[in-house]
């Protein structure tokens, strides 16, 4: 059902929705780089998370994650780029390490050993992409 409606006290600029959508396009959101070193493991990623547009001001969030923290900074600063091409003010937070796994930690070649001894058979050992983090554009 279609129905008539009224225009509102305050819409959005026709250039800041355009460099809105633009900036957002342009944004990396999935993977930005997979692992040299473990096979089909992701090393660096990004999702945009949020985008809000309330009372003026437009929030974009971005979780931008990687188990190496240079990547990950390299991959910031291309969206700090993007969004500041567009007149945005960006702020980094909610920051953490990067950690590389190291499949060939002492401790895991232990625990690996224990782990075939007691059920038989040998322990499936992965590493995962995970983690969080949350970069802040504004308008």
């Amino acid at each position: 059902m279609v129905s008539k409606t009224e225009t509102p006290d305050k819409i959005m600029d026709l250039g800041v929705q355009e460099g809105l959508t633009r900036a957002l396009y342009a944004a990396v959101n999935g993977v930005y780089r997979m692992s040299a070193d473990i096979p089909d493991l992701v090393e660096t990623s990004n999702n945009v998370a949020r985008v809000i547009v309330k009372e003026g001001d437009i929030k974009i969030g971005c979780l931008t994650r990687s188990s190496v923290d240079s990547s990950k900074m390299d991959l910031a600063n291309t969206l700090r780029a993007t969004f500041e091409l567009t007149g945005c003010e960006v702020e980094f937070s909610g920051d953490y390490p990067g950690w590389t796994p190291n499949m060939d930690a002492s401790i895991l070649k232990v625990l690996s050993s224990l782990y075939e001894k007691i059920n038989g058979e040998p322990a499936h050992v992965a590493a995962c992409h995970a983690g969080l983090g949350m970069w802040h554009f504004r308008k």
